[in-house]
């Protein structure tokens, strides 16, 4: 049976031998402790990919708020166009330069202001050089912590892992009402259920293909191929 917010107030509660203080939210306990869960690389966060639309004349494509970290970036036609993430430095220089990268571009994440007149604003990438007509993006990420707000609301984690976030909440719970917070959440993470749920969530993709090219292999790797026209011979 899934868990919802309302069975996960019940684990506070019995962790706690009853409702915490009146200082602490339940709902607030459940979502961070879901957010220290999903701090680790599980696989089960992995999701589908998505296509984020390019604005011409933008340059800048905000993240949707389940975008928790990006695990690969390509445009979507990507025989002939390429994009690459780069440091903040970089991209500027891109951008305010006289450089001409075709349809090649240069991507990196930055984070406006958390919060704009109460509204949550979420990542997003800068673009360069700034694009001149609409284009796609095609994007592998792994999720978010996707908060609980309604008692009926369904944490999105999969059967094997719910004893793991079953003993954050607790963790949780308990490190704020009896304090000792990082002993807690340390022996969480060295506990078998966490160590097993490890392996089982590593386990449903036991391959990953042969090595491939390692540095030299990677040259060529999201660029594009060189179309561009050659002049006949005079």
């Amino acid at each position: 049976m899934s868990l919802t917010l309302a069975s996960l107030k019940k684990h506070v509660q019995h962790a706690l031998g009853g409702s915490p203080s009146d200082q602490i939210s339940e709902t607030d306990i459940i979502n961070q402790a879901g957010r220290q869960m999903f701090s680790h690389l599980w696989k089960f966060r992995d999701r589908p990919t998505i296509e984020l639309p390019i604005e011409a004349d933008q340059s800048f494509v905000t993240l949707p708020g389940s975008v928790g970290e990006i695990i690969s970036i390509r445009m979507k036609d990507g025989l002939n166009d390429s994009i690459e993430l780069t440091s903040y430095d970089h991209m500027l220089m891109v951008r305010n330069g006289n450089i001409s990268t075709g349809a090649h571009y240069y991507a990196t994440v930055v984070w406006p202001d958390p919060y704009s007149e109460e509204t949550q604003q979420y990542p997003r990438l800068e673009i360069a050089p700034t694009p001149s007509a609409s284009d796609t993006i095609t994007l592998a990420y792994r999720a978010a912590w996707p908060d609980l707000v309604a008692d009926t609301d369904i944490a999105q984690v999969p059967p094997f892992i719910e004893s793991v976030l079953i003993s954050f909440v607790r963790a949780f719970a308990q490190g704020y009402e009896e304090e000792g917070m990082a002993q807690r959440l340390i022996e969480v993470e060295a506990s078998p259920i966490f160590q097993r749920a490890l392996i089982q969530d590593g386990m449903i993709q036991p391959s990953y293909g042969a090595i491939r090219g390692g540095a030299v292999g990677r040259a060529r790797e999201g660029g594009r191929l060189p179309f561009n026209t050659i002049s006949n011979p005079s």
